[in-house]
């Protein structure tokens, strides 16, 4: 199938290597929450894309990640530290 838009695809993890539930990502204008396994997808159609976007990553105890120029990927990792 051939898929019409930009995906931000990837995993969050401490720096153990051990997944984490339950971080807000926000990616641009929409947001989700790490799933059991750390996995996170957020997809942008084509009228929304852009060549990078805005994204954080926060959870309670963890210092917030942010980066303002992230591209679309389907294998974007982060590290989490307290």
């Amino acid at each position: 199938a051939i898929f019409a838009g930009r995906v931000f695809d990837g995993d969050v993890e401490d720096y153990s290597s051990a997944p984490m539930a339950g971080v807000l990502v926000t990616v641009g204008d929409k947001t989700t929450e790490t799933d059991a396994d750390g996995c996170f997808r957020l997809v942008f159609p084509l009228a929304e894309q852009t060549e990078t976007k805005p994204i954080s990553l926060a959870r309670e105890g963890f210092q917030t990640l942010a980066r303002e120029d992230e591209s679309p990927s389907a294998e974007l990792v982060f590290l989490m530290n307290r």
